[in-house]
């Protein structure tokens, strides 16, 4: 049984990948790399779920 769905798995997968690329590319640079098409709702999914050490479906 998953605890999370393909959106929300691909939400974190895309998220935790963000991270390391923020070191070297500004924020809507990175927001496209990883997938998003919105600068501005990247910012608010990363604000969510950044601070997760671990995505919802390894609890």
């Amino acid at each position: 049984m998953t605890r999370c769905s393909i959106n929300q798995y691909l939400i974190d997968v895309r998220i935790n990948k963000s991270k390391d690329l923020l070191i070297t590319m500004s924020v809507t640079e990175t927001a496209f790399e990883v997938g998003f098409n919105n600068s501005a709702y990247f910012s608010i999914v990363f604000k969510n779920k950044a601070r997760w050490v671990r995505p919802c479906c390894a609890y």
